[in-house]
């Protein structure tokens, strides 16, 4: 508790003095919302502490009459107030406020002052960059821990999984799917920038100071994206490599002069996903049914609870004890959530909530086609939305938005989009 302490007065002092650092230093730190204690009897993160010490900071500093030009687009402002409505209600109509309360606070309160802070903040095309570099650092001690964990057996929380046969790593989180969650999005947008990279060395002929600093970045991210993703097969996640594919059909079918690069990737993860049995080797505690098979059942019977809720859902926290009415196979457990995107939403949020994540999805696409199309920027709106899709495709068979990070990870993704429309209003470096 006092090292917690130390740590959160040294972000005040870097917010009050660098607000701007401040935020990179929360996207590089995302992971330490797993550091937990209590403010009284308020259970509470580091990184939500960090969140609302820098929040407050900028309040004290500025003042939400910065971003007046933000509340006045209604396109942004309508389904973001749509969810924290659907969010404020589904806490009034859950079976247990106090869960609740802590899920609404942490997924969606604080990640959306997060959003307001950072909207005013990063404006630049630089600023912009060393977000999407943070977001990407963040995987690194996850990552290296992961694969530690592949080789020894250290600190797998559940007996099943460290076993050598059966082995899935779960790295600093509770369970193995979580990697996959985090890191999805973040290589997807890293395999963008790097082809960017590799087009922008073949067609330009750089001095040999920049061929330095061009080596150096793309060392870095080869580096992280071969951490991140042996770490997702180590996890034995294939929800979270079906959303990295999926981003490299989005960049195939829609980014000239990299599709070839992301044909021949998708060709060779298809000839790796199909013919490896290790990565298509997905055990569970019940190995004679499939994955796919336990989330059929549970789709059917959100389905059958949503029918009966439509407007309200479950209420946030409410699923699993709502769904026991439902539920007709008691040898499969109840999950926390449908694991499937729409459903994810509906069921805690009701047709309100999913509705308003809906629109959120349909605005970056459209605040991708106000990017700045000459290829030194265009590149970046294509990594967001290539992060954008994976959480869309992995979105079909998990749960891609509903813990702490994840929320925050999304959040982050549409300010950097926003942002990125904002350079051709205003002229920006």
């Amino acid at each position: 508790m006092i090292l917690t302490a130390f740590a959160a007065i040294l972000f005040f002092f870097l917010a009050i003095r660098r607000r701007e650092w401040a935020i990179y230093w929360i996207l590089a730190s995302l992971p330490t919302y797993l550091i937990r204690f209590s403010v009284g009897p308020i259970p509470a993160t580091l990184l939500e502490i960090n969140i609302l010490i820098l929040v407050c900071v900028w309040v004290f500093q500025k003042g939400p009459k910065q971003i007046r030009g933000f509340f006045s687009d209604t396109k942004t402002i309508i389904p973001i107030f749509l969810i924290l409505a659907a969010s404020t209600v589904s806490v009034a109509v859950s079976p247990d406020i106090r869960s609740a309360a802590g899920i609404w606070k942490a997924y969606f309160v604080e990640p959306i002052l997060f959003l307001l802070v950072f909207l005013d903040t990063i404006r630049t095309k630089k600023q912009i960059v060393k977000s999407l570099w943070a977001l990407g650092v963040s995987i690194t001690i996850p990552a290296v821990i992961a694969v530690f964990q592949k080789y020894t057996g250290w600190a797998i929380p559940v007996l099943f999984w460290k076993a050598e046969e059966t082995r899935r790593v779960t790295s600093v989180y509770g369970y193995p799917n979580a990697i996959g969650l985090y890191f999805a999005p973040i290589l997807a947008g890293m395999w963008g920038i790097l082809a960017h990279k590799v087009w922008q060395y073949w067609k330009h002929k750089l001095p040999q100071q920049e061929k330095k600093l061009f080596f150096l970045k793309t060392g870095v991210l080869l580096v992280l994206i071969t951490l991140g993703t042996t770490s997702i097969v180590f996890a034995r996640s294939r929800g979270a490599l079906l959303g990295i594919a999926g981003s490299w059909i989005f960049y195939a079918l829609f980014w000239k002069g990299k599709r070839v690069f992301f044909l021949f990737l998708l060709v060779v993860f298809g000839t790796l996903f199909t013919a490896s049995p290790f990565v298509n080797t997905n055990p569970s505690s019940l190995p004679e049914v499939s994955s796919l098979s336990v989330r059929i059942l549970l789709w059917k019977e959100t389905m059958e609870l949503i029918q009966d809720n439509p407007v309200t859902g479950s209420g946030l926290a409410g699923f699993k004890q709502a769904l026991v009415p439902y539920h007709k196979s008691p040898q499969i457990e109840i999950f926390l959530y449908p694991h499937n995107i729409v459903l994810n939403f509906w069921a805690e949020l009701g047709i309100a909530g999913l509705v308003g994540f809906l629109l959120v999805f349909i605005r970056m696409f459209s605040l991708f086609k106000k990017t700045p199309r000459d290829n030194e920027t265009i590149h970046l709106g294509f990594a967001v939305m290539g992060a954008t899709v994976a959480i869309l495709v992995h979105g079909l068979v998990d749960v891609p938005y509903f813990k702490n990070d994840l929320a925050v990870q999304f959040w982050t993704l549409f300010g950097i989009m926003y942002s990125l429309s904002r350079l051709s209003r205003v002229n920006q470096p």
